[in-house]
């Protein structure tokens, strides 16, 4: 990207609720890349493992966030790793 230019992002928020496979599955048909957001009070679940598979499945590059940090006990954290 030349100095002064700037390439458009778009963000596609899918809700992580399992009934929304659907659109998470268009949307990472689209992306670039793929921010998924975990949070440390209730770990990964089925609909994070979801989405991760989404984007292997499509070659898109993962962001892994972690939310509630400061919240979260050891134990709570466990559930993330």
């Amino acid at each position: 990207i030349e100095h002064g230019t700037h390439t458009p992002i778009t963000w596609i928020d899918t809700p992580g609720h399992h009934v929304f496979q659907l659109m998470r599955q268009h949307g990472v048909s689209v992306a670039d890349c793929a921010l998924v957001l975990v949070d440390a009070l209730r770990g990964v679940d089925d609909d994070t493992c979801h989405c991760l598979e989404l984007a292997r499945a499509h070659s898109v590059p993962v962001l892994l966030a972690i939310n509630k940090l400061d919240v979260a006990t050891a134990a709570q954290m466990e559930l993330v790793y």
